[in-house]
């Protein structure tokens, strides 16, 4: 049983699904403003751009020329994907930072939603280990959540920029090649590093909703890792799983409560 848990929380805690909605109605809002562009028009390309990303099993969210995670690892990253089609149809008309300012002011609009039985896990996982939460989201709005949630004296460490690359990176490879994945994923994020650089793997786990942003790199560093199920998991991460010791999949907390406490 490891002593700490780092433990992701947007997708992970709370119901990414349900609480994006809002937020993302303003996002494209705020697109139609700043642009120019009517939102009708805005809605209908956004949501032609989306079914064929669904499909293609190849898509992915690019960062700096990377790509970070599957297109459709929750609605923020496909949101986020589609508006980068769009934008490059448009032959240099809209600047893509214009996406980085419109992610920021509409994040305030979405909603605090937990998964069922959050509560319950954090509750039994306290009784058992330290718990970190280690969150790509800025450290108070996390911490506001919590407070919803609980009076919880759980550390969260935000800003976590697993999505960064850094190609530069002598500490990590670029890329590892993992049997099944439609694409080489990118390891190097010296960011994420720095932070995981700070637990001792032996007596650590992570745990995440999102494989490419938050496990990859502490499987790699030789955490034990946890990868709990949500609509959008890939069936190839699931398979990556099976057969890796320090490795699991969990499709339900208790699933995820059973194996930490090994």
């Amino acid at each position: 049983m490891p002593d700490i848990l780092l433990l992701d929380f947007d997708g992970t805690l709370t119901d990414t699904e349900k609480e994006a909605s809002p937020a993302l109605e303003k996002w494209d809002e705020l697109f139609s403003e700043r642009t120019g562009m009517p939102l009708n028009e805005v809605k209908k390309k956004i949501e032609r751009i989306k079914s064929k990303i669904v499909s293609d099993p190849k898509a992915g969210w690019t960062v700096n020329g990377y790509v970070m995670a599957p297109a459709t690892a929750d609605p923020y990253v496909l949101h986020t994907t589609a508006y980068q089609t769009l934008i490059s149809s448009t032959a240099g008309r809209i600047d893509e930072n214009i996406l980085t300012g419109i992610f920021h002011d509409s994040c305030p609009f979405s909603a605090t939603v937990f998964r069922e039985g959050a509560a319950n896990f954090l509750d039994a996982l306290l009784q058992k280990l330290s718990v970190v939460i280690v969150t790509n989201s800025s450290t108070e709005p996390v911490e506001g959540k919590l407070m919803k949630l609980g009076n919880y004296p759980i550390p969260v460490i935000g800003n976590a920029k697993k999505y960064v690359p850094d190609p530069a990176s002598v500490f990590l490879p670029k890329y590892v090649h993992l049997e099944g994945f439609p694409r080489p994923v990118v390891l190097a994020r010296r960011h994420y590093k720095e932070i995981l650089d700070g637990f001792n793997p032996k007596e650590t786990a992570v745990m995440g909703d999102i494989y490419e942003l938050d496990l990859v790199v502490p499987e790699f560093l030789g955490f034990r890792v946890v990868q709990i199920a949500t609509s959008n998991t890939p069936s190839y991460e699931i398979q990556h799983h099976r057969g890796r010791p320090r490795n699991f999949f969990a499709a339900s907390y208790s699933d995820a409560l059973r194996h930490l406490e090994k």
